[in-house]
């Protein structure tokens, strides 16, 4: 499910692409196939009339991955086995890449009509990794 060019990323091969100033890089993180299957369970789930808790103060559309059974399997693997060697590897992000302890995931939907009026914010994290599907 993941990138292989960001699984060369991180074991070694190409550099991350820095966007602009600051510490933003541009790192493809999950195949094209494996956004597509995200989005059909995200369509799934929501199709259902289960409940689902707002991921942030800020979003109305979305959902909490946690929500989905994807924290044990998907999410913290992702953190533990890719994202903190990529960190410890370039350096980028944290002095301490062992202090990425905690992670909190989901997904939001932006939509003509919907949630417009979002404030700009500072996340609270060593790391943000938002992912486009």
């Amino acid at each position: 499910h993941l990138n292989p060019d960001f699984v060369d990323m991180v074991k070694g091969g190409t550099v991350p692409e820095k966007l602009g100033q600051g510490d933003v890089y541009s790192i493809p993180v999950f195949s094209a196939r494996f956004c597509e299957m995200l989005c059909e369970e995200l369509d799934h789930f929501d199709a259902s009339g289960l409940p689902m808790g707002r991921p942030n103060s800020m979003n109305n559309h979305g959902v909490l991955l946690d929500e989905l059974g994807m924290t044990e399997g998907l999410i913290l693997p992702l953190m533990h086995e890719w994202i903190k060697p990529l960190c410890a590897r370039f350096n980028l992000f944290v002095t301490e890449s062992e202090g990425l302890d905690h992670v909190k995931a989901f997904v939001v939907r932006y939509k003509i009509g919907e949630d417009e009026q979002l404030a700009s914010h500072f996340d609270n994290a060593e790391v943000t990794l938002n992912i486009n599907t």
